[in-house]
């Protein structure tokens, strides 16, 4: 499996970079942009009409790719849905929408403080 197959949110960890074609110079990219062994990659969108993939590698790197160099990268995908990146206690969620369901939720909450407070305030006025 490759990194091509992965659908748009989804992580796994490269597991090496094959030279195919002998396009040396596109594996030496790859390598120079972090996409090393052991290393996380998520897919985070994926252009139409075959076009390239803007993908995540590490914790904060994102590049985009041609389909065929995605091809070059094969993954190892039998890890967590969330992986801990040695670089820091970050976490990438399993997928985007899992992220926007986090943000709503945060959203909510200082809505909802925001709510309290203009109703204490109002309270404290009116006595």
């Amino acid at each position: 499996m490759n990194v091509a197959d992965l659908k748009i949110g989804q992580i796994a960890i490269v597991d090496q970079v094959l030279n195919i074609n002998c396009e040396q110079g596109i594996v030496q990219r790859l390598t120079a942009m972090g996409v090393v062994s052991d290393k996380p990659v998520q897919v985070l969108r994926k252009a139409k009409f075959n076009g390239p993939l803007h993908i995540r590698v590490g914790a904060t790197t994102e590049i985009a790719i041609r389909p065929h160099e995605a091809e070059m990268i094969v993954i190892k995908t039998d890890r967590n849905d969330e992986i801990n990146f040695s670089e820091g206690s970050q976490m990438i969620p399993r997928s985007i929408i899992e992220l926007i369901e986090k943000f709503k939720i945060v959203l909510l909450l200082i809505l909802i403080s925001i709510v309290i407070l203009i109703i204490t305030e109002l309270l404290v006025w009116n006595y």
